[in-house]
C-alpha cells in the first residue's frame, strides 16, 4: 500500500526497487503518483543504490522529475498529422518546425523562452543553428542529419537523442530531442521536433555520481587507515614477539628439547600470521601505489597470489609504461584484484594473465583464464540476482573513472 501510487503503479516502483537493487547503478523508469486530491501525473523517477565495498546496497536514493508536460505534447505529437501551430504556440515544452532543407519554419514561445533567441531570430536559419556551441558543430551535423533520414514510419517509438547546446547568454543546457518525420498521404510535410529539458535531471545525476564516488573514496581511504594501523601495530608487536622466540630458542641457557620444539612451533606459527597480516594489509591498501604506481602493485599482488600455488599468474605490460593518476591507478587495482579473486573462486583455472596496455590517451586492462567461463547476460547486473556481486563492483568502479 502507498499513498503516493495507485495499485498498478505500485507494481512498478516495486519492480524500480528490484532493479535498483540487482544493478546497483543509475536506473530511470515512467511512473505515475498521485496527489493529495486523488489525481494522478506522470514522473520519471530516477535513484540508484548506495553499496558497501562487497557490492551488497546499503540504502536506496531516489528522486522525481514531473514529465506531464512531455508526455502531453509526446501524445500531441502522435495525434497530430497536421500543422496546428495553434496547438503548438500553446504547448508548455520548446518545438520547431524544420523544412525538408532543415532550415527553420516555427519555433514556439517555450523555445524562445528556453534558449533566449526571439523567433526573428530564429525563423529561416540554418544550420548551425544559434544555440549549437562551436566545439560541437560537427556531431550534432552528423546526428541531425540521421535523424532526418530515418524513417520514423518503419518504427514504433519517436526517435530520440540528447544533445548539449547553449543559451543565448551563454548558458549551457541539456535537452532530448523527441524527431518525428510528418507526412500526409504519404508526401513529406515536414520534422516536428520537441525538446525536453534535462538540465535538472544531468545535475541529479552528476550529484549522485559525486556521492558514489565521494564514499568510495572513503571507503579507500579507511582502508589506507586500517592498513597502515595493522603495519605499524600489529605486524610489529608480532615482528618483536618472533625475535624475542628467537632470542629465547638461541640463547646460551640449553634449554629442554619438549620446550624448544614448542618454541620453534610458536615461531612458526608467528610467521605465518605474520605473513596473513602483510597479505591483508597489501589487499586493503596496497602503499606500493602510492610510491611507485599501478605495475610493481600488480607485480607484487601476483607473486603474493603465485605463493598459493593454486593458479598460476603472469603480467604482461605493453606499450609505453606510465604513471597514472593515483585514483585511476587503484580503481584498475581494485578491478585487477577482484578478478583474480574471482578466477580463484569459480573458474577452475590453472593459468591467468593480466594484460595493461598503454596508448598514447588510454590504458587498457585485460584480465584472463584458462578455466570453465561463463555466459554473459545481456544486462549484467543479472548476475545479482544470483548473488554474484563481482563483476558488478567492477563494472561499478570503471563507471567512475
Amino acid at each position: 500500500f502507498s499513498i503516493l501510487h495507485t495499485k498498478e503503479q505500485m507494481r512498478l516502483v516495486e519492480g524500480l526497487i528490484k532493479k535498483l537493487i540487482q544493478a546497483g547503478s543509475f536506473v530511470a523508469e515512467e511512473v505515475w503518483h498521485k496527489k493529495k486530491d486523488g489525481t494522478v501525473f506522470p514522473t520519471l523517477m530516477t535513484g540508484t543504490a548506495i553499496k558497501d565495498d562487497m557490492g551488497k546496497p546499503l540504502y536506496l536514493s531516489a528522486t522525481m522529475i514531473d514529465i506531464t508536460e512531455r508526455k502531453w505534447v509526446e501524445m500531441a505529437l502522435r495525434q497530430s498529422e497536421k500543422f496546428n501551430s495553434s496547438l503548438l504556440t500553446n504547448s508548455p515544452s520548446p518545438i520547431l518546425v524544420l523544412d525538408a532543407d532543415a532550415s527553420i519554419r516555427y519555433v514556439n514561445p517555450a523555445l524562445e523562452k528556453l534558449t533566449g533567441f526571439s523567433s526573428a531570430e530564429l525563423i529561416g536559419s540554418k544550420p548551425p543553428y544559434p544555440w549549437w556551441m562551436e566545439e560541437t558543430h560537427e556531431e550534432l551535423s552528423r546526428r541531425l542529419v540521421q535523424a532526418m533520414r530515418r524513417d520514423t514510419r518503419k518504427y514504433e517509438s519517436l526517435y530520440k537523442y540528447e544533445s548539449l547546446y547553449r543559451k543565448k547568454n551563454g548558458e549551457r543546457f541539456w535537452v532530448e530531442k523527441i524527431f518525428k518525420t510528418v507526412r500526409v498521404n504519404g508526401e513529406f510535410k515536414y520534422y516536428l521536433i520537441n525538446w525536453v529539458d534535462l538540465t535538472e535531471q544531468k545535475r541529479l545525476k552528476a550529484n549522485m555520481e559525486f556521492y558514489l564516488s565521494e564514499i568510495t573514496g572513503a571507503q579507500e581511504e579507511e582502508r589506507k587507515r586500517i592498513a597502515r594501523e595493522i603495519h605499524d601495530e600489529s605486524i610489529q608487536s608480532l615482528a618483536t614477539l618472533a625475535l624475542g622466540i628467537d632470542a629465547i630458542t638461541g640463547g646460551k641457557e640449553r634449554l629442554p628439547e619438549d620446550v624448544i620444539l614448542r618454541l620453534e612451533g610458536l615461531r612458526a606459527e608467528t610467521n605465518s600470521i605474520l605473513d596473513g597480516l602483510r597479505r591483508f594489509s597489501h589487499e586493503l591498501r596496497p602503499g606500493v601505489i602510492d610510491q611507485v604506481g599501478l605495475v610493481p602493485a600488480l607485480e607484487i599482488l601476483i607473486e603474493e597470489l603465485n605463493k598459493e600455488e593454486s593458479v598460476n599468474t603472469r603480467l604482461e605490460v605493453m606499450g609505453s609504461e606510465r604513471r597514472l593518476m593515483p585514483e585511476t591507478a587503484l580503481t584498475l587495482f581494485r578491478i585487477a584484484q577482484e578478478a583474480l579473486r574471482n578466477v580463484k573462486r569459480h573458474s577452475g583455472a590453472t593459468k591467468s594473465a593480466i594484460r595493461l596496455k598503454f596508448t598514447r590517451r588510454k590504458a587498457r586492462l585485460t584480465v584472463s583464464d584458462n578455466g570453465r567461463g561463463f555466459e554473459v547476460p545481456d544486462v549484467l547486473s543479472d548476475f545479482a540476482i544470483e548473488g554474484k556481486l563481482g563483476l558488478i563492483g567492477m563494472q561499478e568502479r570503471a563507471r567512475l573513472l
